[in-house]
């Protein structure tokens, strides 16, 4: 029988059946704590939601724990990496470089390097400027990378609508992009 995740028994808190006090006390105050066991059957739920045909990615910098990225990868899961240290941090944490995916909303050829270094094949872009870097990348790194393209959204109520107008392409941009990309010995179009 697996047992709740937050109890209170035998006069203490606990979770997953650890005492927080006596965790509070081995390694002292603050600490982050997640349940395992919660963390796997949130993200199976998630991908049996989902179905199957979609690439579900998770984005390391909602937490880029070792301990968690190593309990996704062994779920088999994507991530999303939004600089070079993150993706370094997921392939030492089992994330094999094709399941990595790096969104950043300013490119720039260190990181491209960086990335590319690791395996990293798919790269999303958010301003017509990227595809030129990604190309001048590729080439260094001396084999074709993929590309993907962020539309850029409208402001609607979010509070963060302003820079969602800001980044990526509008219709016509992506349509001169997916051309650039057609015509490049570089880049390759997601799909």
């Amino acid at each position: 029988m697996e047992k709740p995740f937050l109890e209170y028994a035998g006069g203490a808190l606990r979770m997953e059946g650890t005492v927080l006090a006596e965790l509070a006390e081995r390694l002292g105050t603050p600490f982050f704590l997640i349940g395992e066991s919660r963390l796997r059957s949130n993200w199976q739920a998630l991908e049996r939601g989902i179905g199957s045909g979609t690439v579900l990615r998770y984005c390391a910098k909602t937490n880029r724990e070792a301990a968690v990225l190593q309990v996704m990868s062994s779920l088999g899961a994507h991530l999303l990496a939004s600089h070079a240290a993150e993706a370094a941090l997921a392939v030492r944490c089992g994330f094999p470089p094709e399941k990595i995916a790096y969104a950043r909303p300013v490119l720039t050829p260190e990181e491209l390097d960086a990335a590319l270094g690791l395996g990293v094949p798919l790269f999303h872009v958010h301003h017509p400027d990227d595809l030129a870097q990604l190309e001048a990348a590729a080439s260094r790194a001396g084999r074709r990378v993929r590309v993907s393209f962020r539309l850029r959204g409208a402001a609607g109520l979010s509070p963060l609508g302003r820079l969602n107008r800001r980044l990526g392409l509008d219709a016509d941009e992506i349509v001169e992009a997916a051309r650039r990309a057609a015509a490049s010995p570089w880049l390759s179009r997601s799909r």
